[in-house]
């Protein structure tokens, strides 16, 4: 498929609607960062060795995924890899999916706060349980002394080795299932 642009995103979001685009382009468009899918599928599997779970899908979202940010707030923002062009570098929104890595994740949330040390503001809480809601955790929630933050440090390290991905900052979500992925997507589509 050739690289969509912004209107063509909107206009297949006016006829197919979010959940057919969200099928159709989220799973089978390769990421601009990459040659082709196989750099990709490598770059997965690179990043699923690196959790060290077995049942982890690995996928990228935002920017990346078409070379435009999906955020209204950011007009369209193309995706940038050297600020000199741009004046700023995007960054790489990494999903994990994965029931066992969310379950570790939140487990080391609530020992965290059993034990009194989760460190977050009235306001991060109130977000966290959002996202919660919406079936993810996001990496900068989990606390750092835990495994569940060894599993992000993890995906950092492989993805800042990678030709393709080095000198990215990366940010991660660890969804619960596939369809709270999905989910989550389409609603967000839909505001577009």
């Amino acid at each position: 498929m050739a690289k969509l642009k912004p209107f063509q995103l909107k206009r297949l979001l006016q006829t197919d609607g979010p959940a057919k685009t969200f099928d159709s382009l989220f799973t089978s468009t390769v990421p601009c960062l990459f040659d082709g899918p196989v750099q990709f599928s490598e770059w997965q599997a690179r990043i699923a060795a690196a959790v060290k779970q077995p049942d982890a899908k690995v996928h990228l979202c935002g920017s990346v995924l078409f070379g435009f940010s999906l955020d209204p707030a950011k007009a369209w923002r193309p995706f940038s890899s050297e600020s000199r062009k741009t004046g700023y570098v995007s960054d790489l929104d990494v999903v994990v999916v994965s029931e066992g890595l969310f379950r570790e994740a939140w487990d080391a949330v609530l020992d965290a706060h059993r034990k009194l040390t989760l460190t977050l503001t009235t306001d991060e809480r109130r977000h966290m349980a959002g996202n919660l809601f919406k079936g993810f955790i996001s990496d900068y929630h989990v606390p750092s002394s835990s495994i569940g933050f060894e599993r992000v440090l993890a995906v950092r390290r492989a993805s800042g080795t990678h030709v393709a991905t080095t000198g990215f900052t990366t940010n991660m979500r660890f969804y619960r299932t596939f369809e709270d992925y999905r989910w989550y997507q389409i609603t967000s589509l839909a505001t577009l």
